[in-house]
């Protein structure tokens, strides 16, 4: 097994057990010891982060990749970028503090006047943003040096370290406040662990030097790319982000712990796509460059119809079991007042999976200037409705919004393919599902439940997991899917049944 097949089965074997842990972590431990407000808080954090850190970058984690290969092969060229690059964001990120400092009275009145988080917050909200840009550049550069696994555990660890926080201040070791400061020291203290990482995996000693940039590096080149990747990469976020960013000033704490909430369980939902489009997307890039529009079309084909069955047996057993969940969850009742957002912003993701890996064929493509144009269009969409809408129905009006945003996004690269390349995902078959999920929650809400909601779990989402999956197996509405299970069942010596 090779490097980037190893790496590759790490990654993921972390991305899965980081889902587990994350799952358990927001359906019992953060309910059971914070309140929602105080949940709210902490994603903003890290929402707020997460919104920061490409406009801090300016593009320039893509420079890295793309330039990295160029200049490898020079040791001076090579740290030159690595001046470049890392140079501009720190620059970047003091100017980011210098005027954080300065209007900080501002920005602490604005969110006091509007429904306020605690002072404590959005200090540390800026402190994890000025340290997330250098936690993203070192991943890049792992990665670039083709280790992945290592940094995605680092990546991954907070889902261990902030549930122990949560836990100390459960049982008064600290103050919530304490709490909030510990989260900007793990930052502080991961921002040296990647350092540390980095500097072992390759010599790092970057030079600064403006006039050696000009006449060593392809400056001009590296200036537009990064433009366009600072555009592509911040319009993708809005998408993401943009959400919690406007529901925290407009409704508070208590509604951003629920929207965010709620936001974990569809992402949960989504990471089969994220794992296909990091395998697929090197692919995609070779049947490109060699025109195999052939091959092209069948990765997209096979990504839709797979992603589509996939997304839709997994939606209908949160839709079967929802209720039992808030049943068993601490304090369930409150959280339940965002049944109806978890369900819409699941659905969001069942639209985007169906769509398969339009973005990625798109992105490969000699027309991926049109991504930015498509994202600018359904970001500007999400805010304006986020805008009008989040006033008068709150978190769904937020998740209608979503809806939308992506369900335009996605009309917008499926006609581009279709009428510029005649790539179209050949998928219809695989719709049946959709009949067969809806059989299955019909039936599922027809027979009595149990009192016990761990119980109605496990038979009723548990037998609607079985069936869906089985019957679309045996229809073979995804041919794929069942290639893949079949190789499991040999290697377990078990002969396939479909």
């Amino acid at each position: 097994m090779g490097l980037i097949a190893r790496q590759s089965f790490k990654a993921g074997t972390v991305t899965y057990l980081a889902a587990i842990v994350g799952l358990f972590n927001s359906t019992y431990i953060y309910p059971k010891m914070l309140s929602i407000g105080q949940l709210g808080e902490i994603q903003y954090i890290f929402s707020t982060a997460s919104l920061m850190g490409p406009i801090l970058l300016l593009g320039l984690s893509g420079v890295l990749v793309k330039f990295f290969a160029q200049v490898k092969e020079s040791e001076y060229r090579k740290q030159l970028l690595y001046g470049l690059v890392f140079g501009v964001t720190l620059i970047n990120v003091f100017l980011f503090l210098l005027f954080s400092y300065l209007f900080k009275d501002h920005i602490m009145q604005y969110f006091d006047d509007n429904h306020g988080f605690s002072h404590a917050t959005l200090f540390a909200s800026i402190c994890v943003s000025a340290i997330y840009p250098f936690v993203m550049l070192s991943l890049v550069f792992s990665s670039n040096k083709g280790r992945i696994a290592v940094p995605n555990l680092l990546l991954h660890l907070l889902k261990i370290v902030l549930p122990i926080l949560v836990t100390c201040y459960y049982f008064d070791f600290f103050t919530f406040t304490t709490l909030i400061r510990l989260l900007v020291v793990y930052y502080g203290l991961l921002g040296v662990m990647y350092f540390w990482y980095i500097r072992k995996l390759d010599n790092f000693k970057p030079v600064f030097s403006v006039p050696e940039f000009k006449s060593s590096l392809p400056i001009k080149k590296i200036m537009n790319f990064g433009l366009f990747s600072f555009l592509g990469g911040f319009g993708a976020i809005l998408m993401n982000q943009i959400d919690i960013q406007m529901i925290a000033p407009m409704l508070g704490s208590y509604s951003t712990g629920l929207y965010s909430w709620s936001f974990f369980i569809a992402n949960s939902l989504a990471i089969p796509l994220t794992l296909l489009a990091s395998i697929s997307t090197p692919l995609l890039s070779k049947f490109w460059k060699a025109n195999d529009m052939k091959e092209l079309n069948k990765i997209y084909s096979q990504s839709s119809r797979s992603l589509l069955v996939i997304s839709v047996g997994l939606f209908t057993c949160i839709l079967v079991g929802i209720d039992d969940l808030f049943s068993i969850m601490p304090k369930g009742e409150e959280f339940a007042l965002a049944k109806w957002t978890v369900i819409m912003l699941c659905f969001a993701k069942v639209i985007d999976m169906a769509a398969g890996l339009n973005s990625q064929i798109l992105a490969m493509s000699e027309c991926y200037r049109y991504m930015l144009l498509f994202l600018s269009i359904s970001v500007v969409f999400n805010v304006g409705l986020n805008a009008l809408l989040i006033p008068i129905y709150g978190i769904e009006g937020s998740a209608v919004a979503t809806i939308v945003s992506l369900l335009i996004f996605n009309i917008l690269k499926y006609v581009l393919l279709r009428i510029k390349y005649k790539l179209y995902p050949k998928s219809l078959r695989a719709f049946i599902v959709v009949p067969i999920a809806t059989l299955l929650y019909v039936a599922a809400l027809s027979f009595p439940h149990f009192s016990s909601g761990i119980i109605n779990i496990l038979i009723f989402s548990g037998s609607t997991f079985v069936i869906y999956y089985l019957t679309a197996y045996k229809l073979k509405l995804a041919p794929e899917l069942n290639e893949f299970v079949n190789k499991q069942l040999l290697r377990l010596r078990l002969k396939p049944f479909d």
